[in-house]
């Protein structure tokens, strides 16, 4: 289990995400959320973290998730190269720092994307929107 205190892993993760937007065709930024809990299902994310789409519910693959936009290529100019940096170590940080990391869709065209991990005295993660057609 991570020894980090949950404000302490909710200050790293919001300093990580630091205008930082998820690609896709309407670049999203991300929100922060800690929640002392000491578990919950799935399906309430919507209604606990207030998200619009509430259904159908998909898992996803953290490391597949985030590998197009945490990956360099050679093409990249510099600031693109730095972006797809930060989201290797956001990335990185979600499935180091956080205990059982899921990363859950809510939504068909347009998705909310909940990444959520348990860190001591509860959850805590990211919240932004994809969407793809």
């Amino acid at each position: 289990m991570n020894e980090k205190p949950l404000p302490e892993i909710q200050k790293s993760l919001e300093d990580l995400v630091e205008n930082l937007e998820m690609p896709s065709e309407t670049d999203a930024p991300f929100r922060v959320f800690a929640l002392e809990i000491e578990s919950f299902e799935a399906e309430k994310l919507p209604e606990i973290l207030n998200l619009e789409r509430a259904q159908p519910l998909d898992e996803r693959d953290l490391i597949r998730f985030f590998e197009a936009a945490a990956t360099e290529e050679e093409w990249m100019d510099d600031e693109e190269k730095k972006r797809a940096a930060r989201f290797a170590k956001l990335r990185d940080f979600l499935a180091n720092e956080l205990e059982n990391t899921a990363v859950y869709t809510f939504g068909e065209t347009e998705m909310d994307v909940v990444i959520i991990g348990k860190s001591e005295g509860g959850f805590v993660g990211v919240v932004t929107l994809v969407v793809e057609t």
